[in-house]
C-alpha cells in the first residue's frame, strides 16, 4: 500500500487530528518498519494542496475531512486539546471579500479558535 493511502487511512480512522510524528509511529506499526516524520511531511503537503486533508496550524496536526461543500474552522481547547470542526462559510466569504477589496491574493487561509471546551470551561473556575 502506498504511503499516501496509509496516511489517509490513519487520519480517516482517527477521532482527532494527528501530528506528523504520531502518523509516522502508526505507519511504522502498520508496515513493520521505521517510518520517519520527514516522509510523512512530504506526503502531507500535496494532500493539503488538493484538499484531501486539512492542516490544523495551531496544533501542528492534520485531519481527514470528508468532502464537504462548506468551509470549516476549528475550535481547539487549549486545555484538553479537543478539536471540533465547525461550518464557517460566512466567515470564509467575508475573508475573501476583504482580500478582494485590498486586491490581495491569499495563498492559504487558516481560521482556528483557541479557548476552552465546555468540559474544561466548567473546571477552569
Amino acid at each position: 500500500m502506498r504511503l499516501r493511502d496509509v496516511v489517509i487511512r490513519i487520519l480517516a480512522m482517527s477521532d482527532t487530528p494527528l501530528g506528523a510524528y504520531d502518523i509516522a509511529r502508526q505507519v511504522s506499526r502498520m508496515q513493520g518498519r521505521k517510518c520517519h516524520a520527514n516522509s510523512i511531511y512530504r506526503v502531507l503537503e500535496p494532500m493539503i494542496r488538493r484538499g484531501e486533508i486539512q492542516s490544523i496550524v495551531t496544533e501542528r496536526s492534520y485531519a481527514f475531512i470528508a468532502r464537504t461543500p462548506c468551509s470549516l474552522l476549528w475550535c481547539i481547547c487549549r486545555n484538553c486539546k479537543a478539536m471540533q470542526p465547525v461550518e464557517a462559510d460566512a466567515i470564509h466569504q467575508s475573508l475573501d471579500t476583504k482580500a478582494r477589496a485590498f486586491r490581495f491574493h491569499p495563498a492559504q487561509k487558516y481560521v482556528e479558535l483557541v479557548g476552552l471546551c465546555q468540559n474544561c470551561a466548567g473546571h477552569d473556575g
